[in-house]
């Protein structure tokens, strides 16, 4: 069981990453290697994007939908995600997607 679980949350760190890299407002830090995702919104027009990204993780944390911590890699604040229920879905992580991809396009900070 615990091998069909690695594999699980592996299979769906790299769907997550396929998911992240077709929509133009994400960025990914680096393809994962396993369950650990690593991305950020670029929208145009933000002057900083390392304090728009920690700002829409906020917004996202008050939401209560999803947790989500954060990382800097290489000078730059990225979104980190853990894949590691097995009970997480594809579904789930467009969700993620369309609510931080929402709260960017409605954001005025």
């Amino acid at each position: 069981i615990f091998a069909a679980v690695v594999d699980q949350v592996y299979d769906l760190g790299q769907k997550f990453a396929k998911m992240i890299a077709k929509r133009p407002i994400f960025e990914l830090a680096m393809e994962p290697e396993y369950n650990i995702v690593c991305f950020r919104v670029v929208k145009n027009g933000v002057s900083d994007l390392n304090a728009f990204n920690q700002e829409l993780r906020t917004r996202i944390l008050e939401k209560g939908h999803f947790y989500i911590v954060q990382t800097t890699l290489r000078d730059k604040l990225y979104l980190r995600t853990s894949l590691m229920n097995p009970l997480t879905t594809e579904q789930d992580l467009t969700i993620l997607l369309d609510e931080l991809e929402s709260l960017a396009n409605a954001a005025a900070f």
